[in-house]
Parts: C-alpha cells; sequence; structure tokens
C-alpha cells in the first residue's frame, strides 16, 4: 500500500528561516524574482509590448499593522497554476519549463519555495493575479503557515484596487518584524537586491513615490568621455569598498555570461581570506560575499559582476560548482593578467606601485604563470644589503669580486647577521627570508639557466675571511687558549681570522642541523620530564655531522680583540669572551640557553666589579 508524504509547513519556514536562508530580509529578494520571472515569461509571450515594472507600496492596516504590497507586470497565473505551483513545495513553472526544453535558464527561480520565505515575515500571504493566457479573470491565493490556502475567482467589484495583468502580493506585518516594512529599510533592501534590474522599480510610502534603481549598472551606461566612465567607476567602487579603489577593471566572459567590474583593493589583504565579492544573477543580487568566482590567486581584486547563466544553489546564495563556473574563472583569470601586462607597458610607475601595495599576492600569482613570472619578476623589490632592489637593479650593481652570481639566504635572521659581513666583503645578498622570496629566486633560476641562484650560509663568507701572520698567530697564542677553553663547554669551535667590517669583533655561524640542535636543546630546559625526553630521542636520531654546535669566528682587525690578545690568559680576558661570546650569538638571532645566559650575568658582573676596582684604585692613587 502506497502513502504520501506529509509536509508540515511550519518546520519547512523553521528550516528556511533558520538554515536555508541569511536572514528575514531575504523575503524581499524572493519577491523580486518571482516578479522579475513573471515579467521575463510574458516577455517571451508578447516580446515588448508592454511596459514591465514593479511597484512596493506601504500602507498602515486599520488595527495599526504595517502592510507591504508587492505588484508586478508579469505574465501572472491561471487557477490550475496556482494550485500547482503555490500550494506544492518544490515545484516551480520555472523548472517545468525547462523540462519542456523550453528555456528556464531565463529565469532565476528554480526550486518552488521562493514565495514561502514570506511566512517569516508575516503570518498571511494574500496573492491576487491575473494571467495573460487566459480569460482574464482575477484569481486569488490566501495562504497561512498551518499549512491551509484557499483559491478563489475575485469579481472585479471586489478588487480593493485596480490589477493590470500580472501579480499582486500582500503582506501584514508578523509581530517582532515591522522594521522590514519602514520605508528606509525596504528602500534600503530593494535597492540591495535589484539596483541592476532593467526596468523601474518603485517604492510608494507616505513620503511619496521614488524610483528605487533609476540609476543602474555604472559600468553599462553611456558617458561623453572616458575619464567621466573611470570616475563614476571609482566613484562606484568606492561605495563598495568603503574607500576608492586602486583601480577598476572591466570583466566580460562568454562562460556564464558574465558583466560587472573588478576593483583592485586599495589595501594588502589577509592571505588567509577568502576573497568576497558581489555577485548578481540576472541582474538580481545573489550574494554579496560570494566566493570562488575569481581564481583563488585574484585575492587583490573584488569583484562586482552580474551572471546569466551560471546555475546557483538552493538557497540562491551562491554559485554550483559546475564546468560553467570553472570557464569562467579562466576567463576572469585571463582579463586581470591582461589588465596587469597592459598597466606594466602603458605605467610602468604606477604598475610599480600596484606591485607594492599587493606583494604577496602578486608574487603568489607570479609563482603559479610563467608568463606572468617573466611580466613581474624584472619588477619584483627584494630587501638586499644595500637596499631595496628589483632583480634588474641587483644583478646591475654586481662587482667583480661577486661576479654575475645571484645570493640569498634562507631566513630573516641570516640575512640580518650576513648583511654587514657581505657588504664589508664587496657582496650584495638578498634576504630570501620573507614569503615567497626564495621560491621566486630559485624560479627566476630556472626560467634563466644562464644565471647562478646560490643559497648562502654564513659559513660562505668565512671561507674569505684572512688567516693570520705567523707572527700575529704566534703572539696571540695564549689569547687562543683562552678562547678554547672558555667556549669548549658550549660545543663551540674557534679561529682567529681577519675579516671585515673590523667593528665587528666576532661572529657566530652554525649549519642548519646544528641550529635544529640547538633549538631541541632550548625547548628541553622548559619542557617537563616527559617531553623532554621525546625531544632528547629527536635530538639523538640526527645525523652527527660535527661534535660541535657552533663555529665562533673571532676578528683580529677588530681593535677590541687586538687589545685582549696583547693581554693573553689574564683574568679580565675570559669575561670579555663570555660577553662577546653570547653577544655574537644575539646578532645570529639564537635562542640563549640558561647556561649561555647565566654566564652572560656572570661575565657582566666580573667587568662591572673589574671596572669598580680600577676607580677605586685610581681614586686611592690620587
Amino acid at each position: 500500500m502506497e502513502h504520501r508524504f506529509q509536509v508540515d509547513l511550519r518546520g519547512i519556514i523553521e528550516i528556511l528561516s533558520e538554515h536555508l536562508y541569511s536572514g528575514p530580509e531575504v523575503f524581499v529578494r524572493e519577491l523580486l524574482q518571482n516578479g522579475v520571472d513573471a515579467i521575463t515569461a510574458r516577455q517571451q509571450l508578447e516580446g515588448q509590448a508592454f511596459q514591465p515594472s514593479v511597484r512596493l507600496e506601504l500602507s498602515t492596516a486599520a488595527d495599526g499593522v504595517p502592510v507591504l504590497m508587492f505588484s508586478d507586470t508579469g505574465v501572472g497565473l491561471l487557477e490550475a497554476e496556482v494550485h500547482q505551483f503555490l500550494a506544492t513545495i518544490g515545484k516551480s513553472s520555472k523548472r517545468l519549463v525547462g523540462e519542456r526544453g523550453t528555456g528556464s535558464s531565463d529565469f532565476i527561480g528554480q526550486f518552488g519555495i521562493g514565495l514561502l520565505s514570506c511566512f517569516v515575515v508575516s503570518n498571511e500571504i494574500v496573492m491576487q493575479t491575473r494571467s495573460a493566457r487566459g480569460s482574464g479573470e482575477v484569481v486569488e491565493f490566501r495562504g497561512v503557515p498551518e499549512g491551509s490556502y484557499a483559491v478563489r475567482v475575485v469579481p472585479e467589484a471586489e478588487l480593493t484596487a485596480p490589477l493590470e495583468v500580472g501579480s499582486r502580493v500582500t503582506l501584514r506585518a508578523k509581530a517582532g518584524f515591522e522594521r522590514f516594512f519602514e520605508a528606509d529599510e525596504l528602500e534600503r533592501l530593494v535597492l540591495h537586491y535589484g539596483a541592476l534590474l532593467p526596468f523601474p522599480i518603485s517604492l510608494v510610502s507616505a513620503a511619496g513615490e521614488v524610483i528605487v534603481n533609476k540609476d543602474g549598472a555604472v559600468w553599462r551606461r553611456e558617458f561623453e568621455t572616458p575619464i567621466a566612465r573611470k570616475e563614476a567607476l571609482l566613484e562606484f567602487g568606492t561605495g563598495v569598498l568603503g574607500r576608492e579603489p586602486f583601480d577598476v577593471i572591466d570583466i566580460r566572459t562568454s562562460a556564464g555570461g558574465i558583466d560587472g567590474v573588478a576593483l583592485v583593493l586599495p589595501w594588502t589583504p589577509s592571505l588567509a581570506a577568502k576573497p568576497k565579492h558581489v555577485a548578481y544573477l540576472k541582474n538580481m543580487l545573489l550574494d554579496d560575499e560570494a566566493e570562488g568566482i575569481a581564481p583563488d590567486w585574484a585575492f587583490f581584486v573584488r569583484l562586482v559582476v552580474n551572471t546569466n547563466a551560471l546555475k546557483p544553489t538552493a538557497s540562491r546564495e551562491g554559485f554550483s560548482e559546475d564546468a560553467a563556473l570553472e570557464a569562467a574563472r579562466l576567463e576572469i583569470g585571463a582579463a586581470l593578467q591582461t589588465y596587469l601586462g597592459e598597466l606594466a607597458d602603458s605605467d610602468p610607475e604606477r604598475f610599480k606601485a600596484l606591485v607594492r601595495l599587493h606583494d604577496l599576492s602578486l608574487k603568489a600569482l607570479a609563482l603559479e604563470n610563467d608568463e606572468l613570472f617573466r611580466l613581474f619578476a624584472p619588477r619584483l623589490e627584494f630587501e638586499s644589503s644595500s637596499g631595496v632592489v628589483t632583480l634588474p637593479e641587483y644583478r646591475a650593481g654586481l662587482n667583480a669580486v661577486q661576479g654575475s652570481a645571484v645570493y640569498y639566504t634562507r631566513s630573516l635572521d641570516q640575512f640580518r647577521q650576513m648583511a654587514r659581513v657581505a657588504g664589508a666583503q664587496g657582496f650584495n645578498i638578498l634576504n630570501g627570508g620573507y614569503v615567497y622570496a626564495s621560491e621566486l629566486l630559485e624560479r627566476f633560476a630556472q626560467l634563466n639557466p644562464d644565471v647562478t641562484v646560490e643559497r648562502i650560509e654564513a659559513d660562505f663568507f668565512a671561507e674569505r675571511f684572512e688567516e693570520l701572520s705567523v707572527a700575529e698567530r704566534n703572539g696571540s697564542f695564549d689569547f687562543l687558549r683562552v678562547l678554547e677553553s672558555v667556549l669548549e663547554p658550549f660545543g663551540c669551535g674557534v679561529e682567529l681570522l681577519h675579516f671585515k667590517p673590523r667593528e665587528l669583533p666576532t661572529l657566530f655561524v652554525t649549519s642548519a642541523q646544528q641550529r635544529f640542535v640547538r633549538s631541541i636543546e632550548s625547548a628541553q630546559e622548559v619542557a617537563n620530564d616527559l617531553f623532554s625526553g621525546v625531544l632528547e630521542n629527536l635530538k639523538v636520531s640526527q645525523p652527527k655531522a660535527s661534535a660541535l654546535n657552533g663555529q665562533l669566528f673571532v676578528n683580529f682587525s677588530n681593535p677590541l680583540v687586538r687589545r685582549l690578545a696583547s693581554l693573553g690568559s689574564s683574568g679580565a680576558v675570559g669575561s670579555v669572551i663570555e660577553v662577546l661570546y653570547v653577544q655574537s650569538l644575539l646578532l645570529a638571532q639564537h635562542p640563549l640557553s640558561s647556561r649561555e645566559l647565566q654566564m652572560l650575568t656572570s661575565g657582566l658582573g666580573k667587568l662591572i666589579e673589574l671596572g669598580l676596582q680600577t676607580s677605586e684604585v685610581s681614586r686611592a692613587t690620587n
């Protein structure tokens, strides 16, 4: 025995209001969409022989309840269609048109649930409609959220207001939803959803009658000059973003029938936040926070676009992921790439400003597209030991010492440690520690086989330091022994060399593996017993490339170091070495262990005490 599903209409309304739709205000969108689809159906039936329009009238009932009357000059419904489409959840005249193969893509609504959204703000829906296809009688539908409805033919004498071909929906405000029946709020919502509609939407209230959408889409208007058009687009973009956009790009696609603009953001967006776009479907707002319309890399723009062919989701607050949407994304991406190329050729300074503004997003884009990489690479800026430079500027400034090679550091800390040393040695190095910087440099090498790009460590320069003369080595033997005795407990090797800049007394160098071991040891000092054991196992698992944790290069060209060397192995020398060692760790951005911190405190204390003693002796002598 077959049974039919029972539908709880109040439960459906709760689902609509709390889950499917973003808020109660979408009833305005649903009414507009129904009106637009009805007008589209009449245009297919009669051509342009009538004047399409939508009208909203606000009034107050005798009991003081706000009333909204929504009218359209669309095709209207026959009595049988009222039963078929208004009283059957999930059944839509527009979808049935598509099943018959007669062009449902011209309609916005496809799911047969739109009018139910009115129950969110009203306890009753009254619809009067006169069809353009029947006898011309007026049919009335009256429904309540309990699930019952009544349909009748209304005699002309009973009509409270004239009704031509089309439909009229009357709603009484539900308690708590009166603000949606206020003229200012209703005008805002109508403009929000229907600003692009190509026919007038009028709002009648106690303040009079206004045409809400009289301006239409700014990118479709005719202007006397290109400058006037650009100014209008920038003004429009300011209204959308809250600030004047950096630029406005026209967007047209064959896939999805998209037209609109891309607003180039005047600020640097977060890479973690997905771009949000304003999307219209057949000139009706679909979503003002739509995702996925533009390529993922295009987070430096916000689109304001209309589509005539992309498929909406059931809630009509986004687009379905399908081949048409993917094709549209590709066309939008191509349009943005064309804009960037043309801007680079026509206005290099402005393009440079754009690159600085959207540095990370454009670098990400360049890594994905070889053609764009060749466009961006000469204009992207990198931090170097001689200042901020582009790659052409960097290569043009190379000297005979460095040759034609491009050198960069792995991290910001390494760059800060090596920048002074590099400059003093006649090298110019790039900071590869910022996001995408090292990837871009390696990509540059891949696309330019004649260019050598090399990542370097601090020992790159240490290999070029000058050895001490025989006399200097013999004269500093005792000093070297003190250096070794102080640093040996910390697993730090030591070498006495000449290097520049002479103002730098020491340079601490570690390998990537040694840095990793140091970070483990630092974490062990603050970890509990269990986690400390895990870290110890991790440290033990590392290959033993060297028994040392690092190497300290001591600059014999430095006046302080030469003075210490002349003192040999006196007591004060050890304390100074301790301080210099810790200073070199800090310059290399290494975290200090508790022992090293204690050594710094002890060394400073000894030097202060020695200074006080010397001062007392000096006073006593005088």
